[in-house]
């Protein structure tokens, strides 16, 4: 067999070699990343198809690249080791070159969290545009059941986005987190007590007594404690 034959078939193997590693690597690597990008946090995941279909073709891209790179790099290994007249210990083609590359991965896994960060990111706004549209609703409720006039309206609008942002913000440890059921309590109550004051504010006497009214006869149960408490407009 000639030199030129010799060759073709070391160029084959080291191929070879280099693909079936990236092959078992990303069989092996990409159920856990998918597990982690599928995990759901909430219902909301029923909605991240597009995005899922994003990541998938980014992984695919991400592996198409790294096949033609590695594949270069391993032709060129062995172009560099005949010319230096380095052959393999047994005579035949040297080694395909190592497949583990701690910066890909560490490049490629931080793509991943960006993504999966992307992902957070929209269901946090989806959450958002939910809260809105259910101020929005409550807002024409109440509107309509207190007689508000519009400068009222919008206000009580404002307090209501106010309250459920520290809401959520309180729930997600964003605020520094709740320690114990009852610090868990103080807060919430203190959030309520800090609504129920911007309400009266906002609010006169007679208004503020048929929310509280409201609010017995279980007309209103997306809020939580008494109105009554808040510092009355007038009073």
């Amino acid at each position: 067999m000639d030199g030129k034959s010799l060759g073709l078939m070391g160029i084959a193997a080291v191929i070879g070699g280099v693909v079936g590693g990236i092959t078992v690597r990303l069989s092996s690597d990409s159920p856990k990343t998918t597990a982690k990008a599928e995990t759901p946090a909430s219902k909301d995941d029923d909605e991240d198809d597009g995005l899922d279909h994003r990541v998938k073709q980014l992984e695919q891209s991400v592996a198409g690249l790294e096949k033609k790179r590695r594949a270069s790099e391993a032709i060129a290994a062995y172009g560099r080791a005949l010319a230096a007249g380095d052959p393999a210990p047994d005579g035949g083609v040297p080694p395909p070159t190592a497949v583990d590359d701690p910066v890909f991965d560490t490049a490629v896994r931080d793509v991943l969290d960006r993504v999966d960060q992307e992902r957070r990111d929209e269901r946090e706004q989806r959450r958002t545009e939910r809260m809105n549209q259910m101020v929005d609703e409550w807002s024409k409720q109440l509107a309509t059941k207190l007689s508000l006039s519009d400068q009222q309206k919008q206000k009580v609008a404002e307090i209501f986005r106010d309250h459920f942002a520290k809401m959520r913000a309180m729930r997600g440890g964003g605020d520094g987190g709740m320690r114990t059921p009852q610090e868990w309590r103080q807060s919430f109550q203190a959030l309520q007590d800090e609504q129920n004051k911007k309400l009266g504010e906002v609010l006169d006497s007679g208004q503020m007594d048929k929310l509280e009214q409201m609010r017995k006869d279980g007309e209103l149960p997306m809020f939580g404690g008494g109105f009554g408490r808040g510092r009355r407009r007038g009073n």
